[in-house]
């Protein structure tokens, strides 16, 4: 719930970002700039005003098909993980995001 990003991330490389609740921001939920290589799943990402998520760079919004994604409020699919990916703005995309909130539990 901030009045900005919930989470922004500038040049980091190999991270994994895993079972967050990213909710309510003003601007976007998630904003990587120039990013690589860094590992985003198993996070709830919902309510967002503006988008729940962008980047611009070579990131990875699943761990594939057997561990899944991430949970997305503007994003329907049936089935966790589900198999409608889910794009990510400027680049990328959740290939495998969840049904409900919480659904690699």
């Amino acid at each position: 719930n901030n009045s900005r990003y919930g989470l922004r991330m500038s040049t980091s490389t190999s991270c994994n970002i895993t079972g967050n609740e990213i909710c309510s921001n003003q601007i976007a939920g998630i904003n990587l700039v120039d990013c690589t290589d860094n590992f985003l799943y198993h996070n709830i990402i919902r309510d967002n005003l503006i988008q729940n998520a962008a980047d611009n760079g070579n990131n990875h919004w699943d761990a594939g098909a057997e561990i899944g994604g991430n949970y997305w409020s503007d994003h329907a699919v049936v089935g966790d993980p589900g198999s409608l990916p889910r794009p990510i703005p400027a680049q990328g995309q959740d290939r495998y995001p969840f049904q409900h909130p919480g659904g690699w539990s």
